[in-house]
Parts: structure tokens; C-alpha cells; sequence
């Protein structure tokens, strides 16, 4: 279960970077700070993670270039997305999520897994 640290180790990186910069960001630099676009991005992620993440536990990587503007209901409609369509029992994301605040630390759980499981 996920209760043993191995268990909770990510075993695939899911890079939103790109997404992030080029359609995120913009939303939060609005003339006015805000646009109303930026409450669907969240569940939608959370619905394209579950499905990429196929039952693995994902590092999602790249929301920390948005780490301030994220919020807790952000961060629960995420997560609804995420368990409706995925199988894993949680996630990490880079620079936010406590077990990976740290990315390079995060990675090499994840490179630490790999190689335990390739011998």
C-alpha cells in the first residue's frame, strides 16, 4: 500500500512545462491578474493525469513556475480529476506537493526506483 515509502516513490514523470508556459502563464499575467479561464485548468490537468499516469504514480513537472497562484481548491480540484479517471492512489508534483518540493530530490526517488526494479 501506500502507507510504505517504496510504495509512494513516482515511477513516471508527467512534464507539463510547455503546457504551463504557453497557456498558463498568460492567464495569470491578464491586465487585470486574473482570467476566469484559469478554474478549468486545474480538473482538466487533473483528468489528463489520471489517464497518462495509467495506474504508475506520476512526478508531474512544471507547476512550480505557477507554484504561488496555486491554491488548496486548485489543488482538490486536481486531485477529484486525477482520481476520477486514474488508478494511482497519489501523486507528486514538483515544487509543491510535500514529498517532492524539492525536484532534484523527487528525481532520484524516481531514478532510485528504476534501478531497483531494472536488476
Amino acid at each position: 500500500g501506500m502507507h510504505l515509502d517504496e510504495n509512494r516513490i513516482p515511477t513516471i514523470v508527467l512534464d507539463v512545462r510547455d503546457l504551463v508556459e504557453e497557456h498558463v502563464i498568460p492567464l495569470y499575467n491578464d491586465d487585470d491578474g486574473w482570467d476566469e479561464h484559469v478554474d478549468v485548468i486545474y480538473p482538466t490537468l487533473g483528468y489528463s493525469c489520471g489517464n497518462l499516469a495509467d495506474g504508475h504514480v506520476p512526478l508531474i513537472v512544471g507547476l512550480d513556475a505557477i507554484a504561488q497562484f496555486i491554491s488548496m481548491d486548485d489543488l482538490k480540484a486536481f486531485s477529484a480529476a486525477f482520481g476520477t479517471t486514474g488508478t494511482a492512489a497519489l501523486f507528486h508534483m514538483s515544487g509543491i506537493t510535500p514529498e517532492a518540493k524539492d525536484l532534484d530530490h523527487a528525481f532520484s526517488q524516481l531514478w532510485r526506483n528504476e534501478y531497483k526494479h531494472d536488476k
